[in-house]
């Protein structure tokens, strides 16, 4: 390879890293900004988990997990790990 050769390849590494890099941070702003939707509307979610496993909704069990700090809590806890 020619010195002009090595000198391209660098800089398509490099545009590919930092393009790899952003795609990766618009994934955690899109994984974080869901999670923070989920604390915000948990009957929307649990409701979208009930219809996806074919199940019904307790309306008196939603509304007291949309109540229960430690299961948003946990919503936050996860969406953290996750993108770890």
């Amino acid at each position: 390879m020619s010195v002009n050769e090595v000198g391209l390849q660098n800089i398509i590494s490099s545009h590919e890293y930092w393009r790899l890099r952003c795609l990766g941070a618009e994934y955690r702003e899109d994984h974080y900004k869901k999670a923070l939707d989920e604390i915000v509307n948990p009957i929307k979610y649990l409701q979208a988990e009930a219809d996806r496993t074919g199940g019904t909704l307790n309306g008196y069990f939603a509304n007291e997990l949309s109540n229960n700090a430690r299961y948003l809590k946990r919503i936050a806890e996860l969406a953290l790990i996750e993108v770890k």
